[in-house]
């Protein structure tokens, strides 16, 4: 990646990068695409296009389960009032 490159997303990122900083990005730059090349290399170029995938939705239906004892388990809870569990605030 050149210096002028790294300048430029530099200043897209509203970041001030002294000489020596640039040259240090530019060669970590560097070794992270040799690094994904590898990755390329080893799944031995298989197309991952995303449209080759089905798409399903993942979410289970929201079904009101009723228990045999409410009762039960309310008093089992270490506080309650009014047939409700009571628990600490978390929210202000």
């Amino acid at each position: 990646m050149k210096k002028e490159d790294i300048q430029h997303l530099a200043n897209l990122s509203r970041l001030h990068l002294e000489e020596s900083e640039m040259q240090e990005y530019a060669e970590q730059f560097d070794e992270i695409v040799a690094y994904v090349d590898k990755i390329k290399e080893v799944s031995g170029g298989v197309d991952h296009d995303i449209q080759s995938y089905e798409i399903k939705n993942m979410l289970r239906d929201d079904v009101v389960k009723s228990y045999q004892n409410p009762e039960m388990i309310i008093a089992e809870a270490p506080s309650h009032q009014d047939n409700f569990v009571k628990v600490k605030k978390i929210l202000n």
